[in-house]
């Protein structure tokens, strides 16, 4: 058995898979679907409802991809005062479409503490004070690195900001820190982060990739300075069909959601009191876990259990990002950490979990 840990995806069980019946999960029949043009999609009114806020704030995107592309085509646009500042590491995706569309491109910092990973605030006020037109992007939790901002900081970044620049938060793996995403759902949202930009997915939290359903939040004003594309022609009706069911069914998510930081939290344990691994907090559906034997991601691999490794930037050197999986695959990485840790002639639960910060840390991260 093959647990292929390296892309993110959904792990657990499907609520619509359980859904009795071919199909039944869809309102619409099949034909009506096919042959008529879509209109306003209705999940465009559900997501609306669900954040609180108006219909006319949000915007409906074949996945978050294409609203990342829609985004910097935007700022494209803005002219050649405009750079884009990105976080440092982060999706290497980011960098690729920033060059694609020949953008300028300033990094700011993350540091890591005793709590893990944080944005560097300082850092990122001295990338943007160089700047005429900054737009700053925030990837909260992040890709890889798992860390998420508070809504305070994010709110600072924003406020500072405002009148000189705008901010792109993608929220792509929101879901899986509930009490912190509730202040994104209060309805002030777009008050209280002016010039501000929201990227959200249904690929991650209602594990829905291949349906490609993204959407924006913003006001307005936010909305025309990015030049959003009009919607021509409306948007996928299956997509929109199973987006709808799967709001319908949130519950249903919310306690699978619960079970995935409970296995998540588990595993975080798992490696902090296994010698030789740190894992790093997280508020996403993956962990970043720095290994020391280099021989890590090979015996991984030999025992059924696919990762993501990082060959750039220095700072991910050693280490590996894994899919939180359900209980099987939980068992599954257990048995291959204990005979990767005997392997190595490290000592399984014979330890402290390492710090960052700590002399241990310090040596296995190179810091």
């Amino acid at each position: 058995m093959v647990y292929d840990l390296s892309r993110n995806e959904f792990q657990f069980p499907h609520p619509l898979e359980s859904a009795k019946g071919n199909g039944q999960h869809l309102r619409r029949r099949t034909r009506e679907m096919l042959r008529a043009y879509q209109g306003t999609p209705d999940i465009q009114s559900v997501l609306a409802a669900t954040y609180n806020l108006s219909s006319d704030a949000v915007h409906i995107h074949n996945g978050a991809v294409e609203a990342l592309n829609n985004i910097f085509a935007g700022v494209k646009m803005m002219g050649n005062d405009a750079t884009l500042i990105l976080p440092e590491p982060g999706w290497d995706f980011y960098e690729r479409l920033a060059a694609h569309y020949e953008l300028p491109i300033a990094r700011y910092q993350y540091q890591c503490s005793e709590a893990g990973f944080r944005l560097d605030f300082d850092d990122l006020d001295r990338v943007v004070s160089c700047t005429s037109n900054p737009v700053v992007l925030v990837n909260s939790p992040s890709n890889p690195l798992g860390c998420a901002e508070t809504f305070e900081a994010i709110q600072r970044i924003a406020t500072s900001l405002s009148g000189r620049g705008w901010l792109v938060l993608d929220r792509a793996y929101e879901g899986f820190d509930m009490e912190a995403d509730r202040r994104f759902r209060d309805g002030q949202v777009l008050e209280e982060l002016p010039r501000t930009i929201v990227i959200g997915s249904m690929s991650k939290f209602f594990g829905m990739p291949g349906a490609r359903v993204g959407f924006t939040i913003a006001t307005q004003e936010t909305q025309r300075e990015f030049k959003l594309p009009y919607d021509y022609l409306g948007f996928n009706s299956f997509s929109d069909e199973l987006a709808v069911a799967c709001l319908e069914r949130v519950m249903e998510f919310e306690q699978l959601a619960g079970q995935m930081v409970s296995n998540r939290e588990g595993l975080i344990k798992l490696f902090n009191s296994t010698e030789g691994f740190h894992a790093y907090p997280s508020s996403a559906n993956f962990i970043l876990v720095r290994f020391q034997n280099p021989n890590v991601p090979q015996w991984l691999d030999e025992l059924g259990i696919k990762v993501r490794t990082f060959d750039d930037p220095p700072e991910l050197e050693n280490c590996i990002r894994l899919t939180v999986p359900n209980n099987e695959g939980c068992e599954a990485l257990t048995r291959a950490i204990t005979n990767i840790a005997e392997r190595s002639g490290f000592q399984y639960g014979k330890r402290d979990p390492l710090r960052p910060g700590s002399p241990e840390m310090v040596r296995i991260a190179g810091l």
